[in-house]
C-alpha cells in the first residue's frame, strides 16, 4: 500500500520499497533518526490487555499519522542531498527490468527486475525516480511532516 507523507512543503506518495530506500539511503548517508512523535490520537491505543501501548520513536515505517520534526526532516534532506550529484540522470536500472505492472494508486508503473538482481540507492533513485528524490528533499527542507 502506498504512504503519504505531508508538510509544509506538500505531500508525496510512495511505494514501501521507495520508502525503505529513502529511510536506508538517508542512513547510509549520515541521517541520525531523531525519533517521531506519536499521532495525536495514540492515546486510544490499547493492547490486548487493556494497557495502554506506548509509541516507539523509531516508528518511521508505519502510517499512523506519525510526526517527524522539522529538524529530524532536515537532517534527512541533509543526507538525501549528499548523494544527488552520484544518481545518474539517466535509468540505471532499465536494463535489469523484466516486466512492468500499472496500479491506478501508484503514479508511474511497478517495474519486476530479473530474479536475482542486485541494485544500490543510486540505480533506484536514477532516471524517474531521481525527481522523486528531490520532491522528497524539497518537502524535507520545508519543514516536518506527517506520514500516513
Amino acid at each position: 500500500m502506498p504512504r503519504t507523507v505531508r508538510g509544509p512543503g506538500g505531500e508525496l506518495a510512495f511505494t514501501n520499497l521507495q520508502w525503505g530506500m529513502l529511510m536506508k539511503t538517508a542512513h547510509d548517508f549520515g541521517w541520525k533518526p531523531q525519533g517521531t512523535l506519536a499521532p495525536a490520537n495514540w492515546d486510544k491505543r490499547y493492547d490486548e490487555h487493556g494497557r495502554l501501548r506506548p509509541w516507539h520513536r523509531n516508528n518511521y515505517f508505519s502510517k499512523a499519522g506519525q510526526t517527524v520534526e522539522s529538524a529530524d526532516a532536515a537532517a534527512i534532506a541533509d543526507a538525501l542531498e549528499s548523494i544527488l550529484p552520484d544518481v545518474p540522470d539517466h535509468d540505471a536500472l532499465a536494463h535489469k527490468v523484466i516486466s512492468s505492472l500499472d496500479l491506478p494508486q501508484i503514479p508511474r508503473p511497478l517495474r519486476m527486475l530479473h530474479p536475482g538482481a542486485q541494485y544500490n540507492a543510486f540505480e533506484f533513485f536514477s532516471g524517474p525516480n531521481k525527481d522523486l528524490l528531490r520532491r522528497f528533499i524539497h518537502l524535507c527542507r520545508a519543514g516536518g511532516f506527517e506520514i500516513r
